[in-house]
């Protein structure tokens, strides 16, 4: 495989996505798509064809970075996509790249938007005197209880841990500092405290084809609970993590596929998912999948910065991207 195009080096390309996740810059499936940009940007290519088969490349070396992850699988698709509608009918390589850089550039500041979108649609949904469970720790799920905090809305939480990595601790913590009412739960305790819950919102890693949620290991369970409970679960999901993919279960998802913050080695509350076991029990084999997959039937409505739709919707919305 080659590894240069011109004088932009695909381990240049993989190196920019790492700075930009490392440093939360960007969202991941951003990232992907504004390196990919870059590439595009940097690349020393003749035609549009030397073009593409680079851009070809740098994909295929950022899948390899981060292996089975869901939201850079996204973010590449989606550019594969932009660059091809983009540049359908450019005339040259010059006029392509021009368009292409000025149209990228837009989308990633529109796409940097999205949070506060959700944030100002979802806020809406909660109610006073209510109690909410969230599960692990999701950037778009705090917006959307700041603006909800903002607009004057009175409300308490429940946070699972969300094991193994135990992000839901920080999630806590980021509540408390806001001076929310949060008490934190043992994963294996939502089923016998879900009675005390009004509502479940969640972020997601990706939204596949038919509106089931990739996110972090332990919410199927959790949605499980609520539809047997007759508890709602929203989901508060980007677009740009809507993947043309359809998963029909977890055994469609690699084993040891990483979520979003352990691809960029941050995972709020990871001194809980080193590997490490209790005296005796070293020589027994650890099985810790980070992600799982909810089927569209346990998921009430998501709610997303194209507006609030129904899991169904995702398809259409994905037929309008790709066709």
């Amino acid at each position: 495989m080659p590894t240069q195009q011109g004088d932009t080096t695909y381990e240049e390309t993989v190196t920019h996505f790492r700075d930009l996740v490392s440093t939360r810059s960007l969202p991941f499936p951003v990232a992907a798509f504004a390196s990919l940009l870059e590439h595009a940007r940097r690349s020393q290519a003749l035609t549009i064809s030397e073009l593409t088969h680079s851009l070809s490349e740098a994909s295929t070396h950022l899948r390899l970075a981060v292996s089975g992850s869901w939201p850079l699988e996204a973010g590449c698709m989606l550019f594969k996509r932009f660059f091809a509608t983009v540049t359908a009918n450019s005339v040259d390589l010059e006029m392509g790249r021009r368009d292409l850089l000025r149209r990228g550039d837009q989308y990633v500041a529109t796409a940097c938007t999205a949070r506060e979108t959700i944030a100002g649609l979802a806020a809406n949904f909660i109610k006073d005197d209510t109690t909410i469970l969230l599960h692990s720790y999701s950037r778009v799920i705090l917006a959307l209880l700041e603006e909800a905090l903002r607009k004057g809305k009175r409300f308490s939480v429940l946070v699972a841990e969300a094991s193994p990595t135990c992000s839901g601790k920080e999630t806590a913590k980021v509540l408390k500092s806001m001076g929310v009412t949060v008490r934190l739960i043992p994963d294996a305790a939502v089923a016998a405290l879900i009675h005390m819950v009004d509502a479940v919102w969640l972020g997601a890693e990706a939204v596949a084809e038919n509106g089931g949620l990739v996110s972090q290991v332990g919410t199927r369970q959790l949605a499980v609970v609520a539809k047997e409970a007759s508890k709602p679960l929203f989901a508060a999901v980007e677009s740009y993590k809507f993947v043309r993919k359809l998963p029909l279960g977890q055994a469609d998802l690699p084993v040891d596929a990483p979520t979003a913050l352990q691809a960029q080695g941050e995972s709020p509350g990871n001194e809980a998912s080193k590997d490490t076991q209790p005296d005796g029990e070293e020589d027994i084999e650890w099985i810790k999948p980070a992600i799982d997959f909810t089927p569209p039937e346990l998921v009430t409505l998501l709610v997303t910065d194209l507006g609030v739709m129904a899991p169904s919707a995702v398809g259409d919305e994905l037929f309008r991207i790709y066709g």
